[in-house]
């Protein structure tokens, strides 16, 4: 009988023991939920990027020209390929053509966006590898290198043209010797070189702006000028990347100049329009004749902080001391400063020296498909810290998408701009935020 009750208690001893750790386990479950609710999800800690191997990919052409003598029985085809086939086991879409003026034209498909930059040096290492098998005393100047990366939709022109265009630029620097240029939304057909100078002179051409938007008031803080230059059934939309294939001097003095006429009309015929910033052409940084121009330009225009001029963001760093003069005479008209093109914070202290740098700008690569890639959302929230403490605002171009935006507000970016907001303006208007 006493063993009875004993068993009886123990049996309702665990039924309520059971019953209550239940039912701590159901208050837990429910707190935790209640507060998953409460956690905000907007701010760089709690956001949850895909995973880098998740991220958008790319494809690259490039146009490589080695100064060497080959063997004539050297197949320079099957070479390259065979040694970027052992470099880039992982990759199996590659194409490799020696082309009839002896460059050789490469195609990799499906890149990584965080592995870009690694694929053009494993490619810079394969052409210098297969060169000095032939002639062992050359250097990396030999090996000159011109890339395009794309997505699959784009126009195989314009990806050649730029690829081009790169090339040109690495045969005239002594100093680098592999350029790359991107495509974006707001690049369109190609025109030669010739075709464009030609409509300049005849000022076939129409300068078009690109609003940029502070993200906390959706005010507009400036506008970019680019130009559509009109031929036929083609048109061509000139900035930044763009307007470096205007390799001759005088050609690109006449195109900065012929934009700087127009905008100056505009601004004189109305005195409340907002800032306008203007990407130079690379040369014309370096070119008294322009800044002598410009300053006879702008000796009636009083309008102060009205102007002020892009520079890339690579041609900026290596060419400081170059730059010196010209920043002075910036500093003297009272107008400022936007370094383009910025890849990462490697370089921003330096800026610490520059009060004419206004901002900076994203590169096309840290901004598109941002909410992809934790790659790209590190560099951009580096810059940004670096930025901050110089107290210098980060700028985002060719914004595309609402996600890029959201990721882009929650890493701290000032402003930004891109056909998500806008397609471009003819002319200064009260264009809403959204």
């Amino acid at each position: 009988m006493l063993l009875n009750l004993i068993i009886l208690a123990v049996t309702r001893w665990v039924t309520h023991l059971a019953t209550l750790v239940a039912s701590l386990k159901s208050r837990f479950n429910v707190n935790r939920k209640v507060e998953a609710e409460k956690t905000p999800t907007n701010t760089l800690d709690n956001a949850r990027p895909l995973s880098e191997s998740t991220a958008a990919a790319y494809n690259i052409f490039a146009l490589i020209e080695c100064h060497c003598d080959f063997d004539p029985s050297t197949d320079l085809e099957a070479s390259f390929k065979v040694l970027l086939a052992k470099n880039l086991p992982a990759l199996n879409d590659i194409s490799v053509k020696l082309l009839s003026a002896g460059n050789l034209a490469v195609t990799i498909k499906h890149i990584p966006i965080i592995k870009l930059e690694l694929y053009i040096e494993c490619l810079n290492f394969c052409a210098l590898t297969i060169c000095k098998k032939h002639q062992k005393h050359l250097t990396a100047q030999n090996v000159k290198i011109g890339l395009c990366n794309y997505r699959a939709s784009a126009n195989q022109t314009l990806v050649y043209q730029q690829a081009k265009s790169a090339l040109t630029l690495s045969q005239q620097s002594s100093l680098q010797h592999c350029h790359r240029l991107g495509i974006s939304h707001s690049r369109v057909n190609i025109f030669s070189n010739n075709q464009i100078i030609k409509s300049i002179k005849k000022n076939k051409f129409v300068i078009y702006f690109q609003p940029l938007f502070e993200l906390d008031s959706g005010r507009i803080l400036q506008h970019e000028v680019l130009i559509r230059v009109r031929g036929g059934a083609n048109e061509l939309l000139l900035a930044n990347a763009g307007i470096n294939q205007l390799y001759n001097d005088q050609d690109a003095l006449l195109f900065d100049q012929a934009i700087i006429i127009k905008v100056k009309k505009l601004l004189l015929a109305d005195t409340a329009a907002a800032i306008i910033s203007i990407s130079l052409h690379p040369k014309n940084w370096f070119n008294k004749a322009f800044w002598q121009w410009l300053i006879t330009q702008v000796g009636d225009f009083k309008i102060e902080h009205k102007l002020q001029f892009e520079i890339n963001a690579a041609d900026f760093f290596k060419y400081q001391i170059r730059l010196q003069g010209v920043l002075k005479i910036i500093t003297k008209l009272n107008y400022q400063i936007i370094i383009d093109d910025i890849k990462s914070s490697d370089h921003i202290i330096q800026l610490v020296n520059y009060p004419q740098v206004l901002g900076v700008k994203l590169a096309y690569d840290l901004v598109h498909s941002i909410e992809k890639s934790a790659y790209q959302q590190r560099c951009v929230k580096n810059i940004v810290n670096a930025c901050q403490l110089l107290n210098i605002a980060v700028f985002a171009s060719d914004v595309e998408t609402k996600q890029e935006l959201q990721m882009l507000t929650i890493l701290g970016v000032n402003a930004a701009q891109g056909f998500y907001f806008t397609q471009l303006l003819p002319d200064f208007t009260q264009t809403v935020f959204h």
